[in-house]
């Protein structure tokens, strides 16, 4: 007896293809989960209009899925990937890290233009695929070998991309062309000689500055217990150049804590998480503090500006709060956005919605900013994974890698999402289907 969702969760109804090579488990958390016996591992996580299943078939061959639930509703999944909502590819097996000081979310970053983007694939090595296919075009290696990848980042002229590591290895490679090494970012190490690791990694908007953070392990003293250390530093992209002295962050108040940061639109402002708790927001010109956020009782592990200005963090608690940070009011009340922790945000380019990640819990979300609504149902990546989100430039596409390796991407546009139901269901929905499943919205035909 294996629950399909959290602790505790019991299976209700499992049903197998003929040949053996699927199964399919309904749990009373009403999560529909689909298994590959030979692994013993979930494929994925079936998400949309469920209700409450109650009873599963699987048609001869194991190529369609037939769900029936209390309010009525049979609904019909197609189990070869072909119909699936955006595209998914396994990219590598799952990432090796550093614990206890590896960040929380996989490294990915994207290209200005959104045409590519890059992961790691595994010690050492980083792979750049295609947003549109998913098909590797480039991958390369850097030093030292069997060193773990922990962050990236793209310059704004798509000619550049930081790599961070372990040991407080940050380097600018070139990938215009073959990928070579430029120059490496001088600053962060390891201060107790214990891991350490890069946490975040960005550069500036006009791409004339890298900064990064990093967490440092410690030895706990007289039975009491280690606390992470944590610095940031940035340097002038195209000399490697420091700017200014390492930065001390402080200790963390227990594990919980993150160091990521971010800068905002115009340059000006660059917010830091802060191990113990709150954002730092400093003048990216002077260095100096411009503001301390902090959110009482609830350590803050993930941040994002929208293109307005707007400091979005998210909470080890699963809540997501907007700031004005240069004032530091906070704008809505917390949004509660997962029972797990907040491990990614990102705003699409007119900041009119954001993309959230949990960690550990296999989904992606997607929010209206300014009602903190979600818009449509959750989208999944592997399950029980973590993963990094971000949009194209172009707001047309949202991608996403977790750490098990997969790679998603899903189309962000309302016509996307037309052409693509449009493409499944070959017809457009009858008024009663409208009622049941767009009921905030005037009926519409759409599909051609």
């Amino acid at each position: 007896r294996q629950g399909t969702g959290g602790q505790g969760a019991g299976v209700i109804d499992l049903a197998y293809s003929a040949g053996g090579s699927t199964a399919v488990s309904v749990g009373d958390d009403n999560r529909v989960v689909v298994w590959s016996p030979a692994l013993g591992k979930p494929v994925t996580v079936l998400t949309g209009p469920l209700g409450q299943v109650q009873n599963t078939a699987i048609v001869a061959g194991g190529t369609t899925l037939y769900t029936a639930s209390l309010d009525g509703v049979m609904l019909a999944w197609d189990l070869t990937g072909n119909h699936r909502f955006g595209h998914r590819t396994q990219l590598s097996r799952a990432l090796p890290c550093c614990e206890p000081v590896a960040p929380r979310t996989p490294p990915l970053a994207v290209s200005p233009d959104g045409s590519q983007f890059a992961v790691s694939l595994g010690p050492s090595t980083i792979g750049v695929f295609s947003s549109r296919s998913l098909r590797r075009r480039e991958l390369f290696t850097i030093r030292p070998a069997d060193d773990v990848i922990t962050a990236l980042s793209w310059s704004p002229d798509g000619s550049e991309l930081a790599v961070a590591g372990r040991g407080g290895n940050v380097q600018l490679w070139s990938v215009t062309g073959e990928p070579r090494l430029i120059r490496p970012l001088v600053g962060l190490r390891s201060l107790t000689g214990l891991p350490e690791a890069i946490q975040s990694i960005a550069f500036s908007p006009d791409g004339t500055t890298v900064a990064a953070s990093d967490d440092n392990e410690t030895l706990s003293v007289h039975q009491t217990a280690a606390l992470p250390l944590a610095s940031l530093a940035m340097w002038q992209a195209g000399t490697g150049a420091p700017v200014g002295p390492v930065r001390e962050l402080g200790a963390g108040n227990g594990p919980g804590g993150s160091d990521v940061l971010a800068f905002s639109p115009d340059g000006k402002l660059l917010a830091v998480s802060l191990l113990h708790g709150g954002v730092l927001v400093l003048d990216t010109a002077t260095g100096q503090i411009r503001r301390r956020l902090i959110d009482p009782g609830d350590d803050i592990i993930s941040v994002a500006f929208a293109p307005d200005g707007t400091l979005a963090t998210g909470t080890l608690a699963g809540a997501v709060d907007l700031w004005n940070p240069t004032s530091g009011q906070r704008l809505a009340p917390p949004l509660l956005a997962a029972s797990a922790p907040i491990a990614g945000i990102a705003f699409d380019p007119t900041g009119r919605r954001f993309a959230t990640s949990g960690y550990g819990d296999g989904t992606v979300k997607l929010w209206f900013t300014a009602t903190l609504q979600q818009e449509g149902p959750d989208l999944s990546t592997d399950p029980n994974s973590t993963a990094a989100v971000a949009f194209t430039p172009g707001g047309d596409s949202l991608i996403a890698g977790d750490g098990l390796g997969g790679a998603f991407t899903w189309p962000a546009s309302v016509r996307a999402w037309e052409q693509r139901s449009c493409a499944v269901a070959a017809r457009n929905l009858t008024r009663r289907e409208w009622s049941q499943f767009v009921p905030e919205l005037p009926y519409a035909t759409v599909c051609s």
